[in-house]
């Protein structure tokens, strides 16, 4: 009978062993590396998504650059373009200042010899120029 209760006690779910109760150091060796391992493919899982995240910003901005690049050697086009006319607009810029000196220096000129009363080096006399007459009628000088 002491055999049938003995055999009962280890074949009950209720009631385990006493070598099951005892944990082998190997077994919570083992069991410690499982759990570093599932932790370490978490890291790696993560680790992972920032890449792929990273990748993608990456992704953006090299594709930014692209376009800014483009558009800089548009406008280096454009800037190369548009330096001959510049050129050529300084040079007509130069040409007009020198017939604007010209014109000037002919109009003192013809003052000079059609008004002699009204050159700086003579003084002013207190009388108004007499007017200037042509074919057409006379014409007041101003």
């Amino acid at each position: 009978m002491t055999g049938w209760f003995l055999l009962g006690i280890f074949l009950s779910p209720g009631v385990s062993p006493l070598w099951a109760a005892r944990t082998d150091p190997h077994e919570k060796d083992i069991t410690q590396k499982k759990k570093d391992l599932k932790d370490i493919k978490k890291e790696i899982t993560l680790t992972r998504e920032k890449e792929k995240e990273i990748r993608g910003q990456e992704s953006s901005i090299l594709e930014s650059l692209s376009q800014i690049e483009t558009k800089l050697y548009q406008k280096e086009k454009e800037l190369q373009q548009m330096e001959p006319r510049l050129s050529q607009t300084n040079e007509k810029l130069r040409q007009t200042k020198s017939q604007v000196l010209l014109l000037n220096k002919g109009m003192e000129r013809t003052k000079e010899e059609f008004l002699p009363e009204w050159s700086p080096s003579t003084k002013w006399s207190g009388s108004l120029p007499k007017p200037f007459s042509s074919p057409l009628g006379p014409f007041p000088i101003c």
